[in-house]
């Protein structure tokens, strides 16, 4: 059998006259008959208002009388209005007052309150098992079915806390970001509590050493790429650098190209002058042209001073067109000599 029905089992064979106390959910309301149940607590009110009916009934079973308590805090006096309307015959007890831990530290606390957090402060399965505990009320009681009268906003978060014996208040979505009053952290680190059970202990210590290794790793991971990233950051700044030129370095590449285009400008000038004048083909015009945008105007003149030495013109190896061309030029010029 499990544990809850072990627990469930020595309740209801608990002799009278010793008592006994068994702490259940809503689970607990309905399908149980357990003999001469003399008090049902209510720690908190049901989420579903129907349930309460349900909740008071395990008591004042087979004709014997019984009694129930329900638990609530001062912004929640309108539920005993709804109770009473529904025909619930409430009996209103005085508070029984007690410190709620912000005045004067453990000191004003309940002595119940104290030894719970303790016991939280030495044992880590009793002080997760309070976070989660806390965290599962307070999302409860923020989906309450009446919350007009369970106002999540009037929820005292801090004296609540207070209560469970939290050390520390859990990372929730629901109280991120608020300022919660009434409530002391401890001075003990929660990662610093163990866990009573030895074995379980141990399995957590090497669970904490494999996570710091592997941080550790992670983190020289991310040093190295960073030196990585960094050097590579610096060689491009450097590359960048040697190839920004100075206002000096723009204003000469500045005048020299126009050197250069005065430059080929001359040249193709005289390439032109002795082409008119027949000392130079066609093609060889073309090819004096080109080198001299390759190489500069002393290409070109290279090119005409080759020209210059080859011979005759129409009787070197290039003749064809080019040659008649120039041929016919020299004629017409010849025949306006003669004219004159």
């Amino acid at each position: 059998p499990t544990a809850r029905k072990k627990a469930y089992e020595k309740f209801c064979h608990a002799p009278l006259k010793d008592g006994g106390v068994l702490l259940a959910t809503d689970l607990a309301a309905r399908g149980i008959d357990v003999a001469a149940v003399g008090w049902v607590v209510q720690f908190d009110a049901p989420v579903d208002p129907a349930a309460f009916v349900h909740r008071i009934g395990r008591s004042a079973r087979a004709g014997l009388s019984g009694n129930s308590l329900i638990m609530v805090m001062p912004s929640e006096d309108s539920y005993m209005s709804y109770l009473r309307q529904h025909g619930v015959a409430i009996c209103e007890l005085p508070s029984q007052g007690g410190g709620d831990g912000t005045a004067d530290g453990d000191a004003s606390l309940h002595p119940a309150a104290r030894q719970a957090k303790r016991l939280m402060e030495t044992d880590r399965a009793v002080m997760l098992k309070g976070s989660k505990a806390f965290v599962s009320f307070v999302r409860a009681y923020q989906e309450h079915q009446l919350p007009y009268l369970f106002p999540f906003k009037g929820l005292d978060l801090g004296g609540l806390a207070t209560g469970f014996g939290l050390l520390r208040l859990p990372r929730m979505k629901e109280i991120l970001g608020k300022r919660i009053k009434g409530f002391t952290q401890s001075e003990v680190d929660p990662a610093t509590v163990p866990f009573r059970d030895k074995a379980q202990e141990r399995q957590r210590q090497e669970g904490l050493k494999r996570k710091r290794e592997a941080e550790a790793e992670e983190d020289a991971a991310a040093k190295a790429a960073w030196a990585k990233e960094a050097e590579k950051a610096k060689a491009k700044a450097k590359a960048q650098s040697a190839k920004q030129r100075t206002r000096t370095q723009k204003r000469q590449a500045k005048r020299k190209d126009k050197a250069d285009e005065w430059s080929l400008l001359a040249a193709e000038e005289r390439l032109a002058k002795k082409l008119r004048k027949g000392q130079i083909s066609a093609k060889e015009f073309q090819a004096g042209l080109r080198k001299a945008t390759k190489g500069g105007a002393e290409d070109g003149d290279a090119s005409t001073a080759d020209s210059e030495g080859s011979g005759a013109l129409g009787e070197d190896s290039d003749a064809g067109e080019d040659a008649r061309y120039v041929v016919r030029r020299r004629k017409k010029r010849r025949g306006k000599c003669g004219k004159h």
